[in-house]
């Protein structure tokens, strides 16, 4: 995710640079966070992941 950037528009840019699908509407599903999704790099660095889930409606090549 990028500064200024929403859940949504994050879902966007990234569905696209990792397929080249664009996508209508995203309509939300489900988010997940917590302490399952705790990690700690070797460098010492901890963080708490949150994973949230869109479908995509109207996706086109």
């Amino acid at each position: 995710m990028e500064l200024r950037e929403s859940l949504e528009q994050t879902a966007k840019r990234e569905l696209f640079e990792e397929t080249g699908l664009k996508v209508k509407n995203f309509r939300f599903v489900d988010i997940f966070s917590g302490k399952d999704l705790y990690f700690k790099y070797p460098n010492n660095d901890e963080v708490y992941n949150i994973i949230c889930i869109f479908l995509a409606e109207g996706v086109k090549w």
